[in-house]
Formats: structure tokens, sequence, C-alpha cells
């Protein structure tokens, strides 16, 4: 008895320092800017470079995709597209 009269007398520190701390955490996480590190690498094919049996199915894609009229330099095209800023962000 005589070791918890010492805690007992304090016991509302033993609550508010737990919720106090919590409630610091949660608002430092909120406010916290967050850190990711991506990297990523992008292979984009060349459809004059492919084999005869690629150029099929990749006809077959840019039918489906719509890419088919983008011309003749659709490697340039797709360059620029992952330049723009808002891909970037995306």
């Amino acid at each position: 008895n005589e070791a918890i009269k010492p805690y007992l007398r304090n016991w509302v520190w033993f609550i508010i320092i737990p919720i106090l701390s919590l409630v610091i955490v949660y608002l430092y996480i909120k406010k916290a800017t967050p850190v990711y590190k991506i990297q990523s690498t992008v292979l984009i094919k060349d459809a004059k470079k492919a084999p005869s049996s690629a150029t099929g199915e990749f006809a077959v894609l840019q039918d489906l995709s719509g890419l088919g009229g983008m011309g003749t330099n659709s490697i340039d095209n797709e360059i620029e597209i992952f330049k723009s800023k808002k891909m970037m962000y995306d």
C-alpha cells in the first residue's frame, strides 16, 4: 500500500501525459510532408525496328488505343507525353 501511494497521488498525470502525447504525435503526422523515393524505367519500342511478327501485334494495339494516326515519329510523341508536367505529377 505504501508503494502505491505516490502513484495514486499523481494519477492525473498518468492519464494526461499519454493523451497529450498521442495528440501531439497525431498532429505531427498530419502536418509532416511524406517523403517517397520512386524509381522507374520505361521502354518505348519503335514499330519500324520491331521484328515482323511483332509488327502485326503492334498494329492491333495501335488500332485499339487510337495511336495509329500518330505518324512516323511515335517515339518522339511518347517522349513528349512523358515530359509534360501533368503526366509527371500524375
